[in-house]
């Protein structure tokens, strides 16, 4: 996959989020914090940041590619 060939997702590293993804606030409560946590990544809560863990890759794909399914049965 084109995430296995890219060397930055290989290394652990901090990753900014968009605030389009936050909606209306950032905390343990958010469900986007919920749901990063649960894909193994270590949510930052001083800054809309995650640490990308090279391990959480194929659970963090997996959550994308629901999302983007839920998204287009939206009306």
């Amino acid at each position: 996959s084109i995430l296995e060939q890219s060397s930055p997702w290989q290394q652990r590293r901090d990753v900014s989020l968009p605030p389009e993804l936050l909606g209306s606030g950032w905390g343990p409560e958010t469900p986007a914090w919920v749901l990063l946590e649960e894909c193994g990544l270590e949510v930052q809560a001083d800054a809309p940041q995650v640490r990308w863990e090279p391990e959480a890759q194929d659970l963090t794909c997996a959550l994308f590619a629901c999302l983007v399914l839920l998204l287009g049965l939206s009306p």
